[in-house]
């Protein structure tokens, strides 16, 4: 989204800063977007957690998925 604006703004003025601005603003939403995967990682092992010896007590299940979905 920010490429295809910067391009609409760009596009009769400087090629050149479409062209360094477009490319720059697709890896700034890539790594905007990449910074919750963690977040969700944790989620699903929490949702997943087997039982037995490697599971997280209730309390500290609780408070982990608290802490994860804020």
């Amino acid at each position: 989204m920010l490429a295809v604006t910067l391009y609409a703004i760009t596009r009769d003025g400087d090629h050149e800063l479409e062209m360094l601005g477009g490319p720059s603003c697709c890896v700034a939403e890539g790594v905007i977007g990449a910074i919750g995967i963690p977040k969700e990682l944790g989620l699903l092992w929490l949702a997943t957690a087997a039982t037995g010896s490697h599971a997280p007590d209730p309390a500290a299940a609780n408070a982990l998925g608290a802490f994860l979905l804020v």
